[in-house]
């Protein structure tokens, strides 16, 4: 599994940007980074537990992962008091957490919320009206 898992990390199709996007899912920063030092670190995690990395570059929750980073980044989805939330709705104490209570059907709306002010220039003016 470890070496499956290292050749997901080596075979990442979108390159060194792909790497720091996979640090960063897993909560780790390095934007301005050497590639060594990211695939290094990737490679870390994967010998400690692979699963994760596999999940990373198979996972079905991609996307909610994606919109999760980027509402943090954007300030549109806070931590405060140990506790992930939007607006006043509360997501979660963890970032498992907040992916599982994205998946949740009956929080498709907050959910599209969430994706509407994160990346508003995707949206049309009709599209805000709703």
């Amino acid at each position: 599994m470890i070496h499956n898992a290292c050749n997901f990390i080596y075979n990442d199709e979108r390159g060194y940007e792909g790497r720091v996007l996979r640090a960063k899912m897993l909560g780790k920063r390095m934007d301005n980074m050497p590639d060594a030092d990211v695939t290094d670190y990737l490679l870390e995690v994967a010998e400690r537990d692979p699963d994760k990395i596999i999940a990373l570059y198979n996972g079905d929750d991609m996307a909610l992962r994606l919109l999760f980073i980027e509402a943090q980044d954007k300030h549109v989805i806070l931590y405060k008091n140990r506790v992930y939330s939007f607006a006043n709705v509360v997501l979660g104490a963890t970032d498992e957490a907040v992916i599982q209570w994205m998946k949740m059907q009956e929080n498709a709306k907050v959910v599209d919320l969430i994706r509407r002010e994160t990346y508003p220039d995707y949206f049309s003016d009709e599209d805000k009206k709703k």
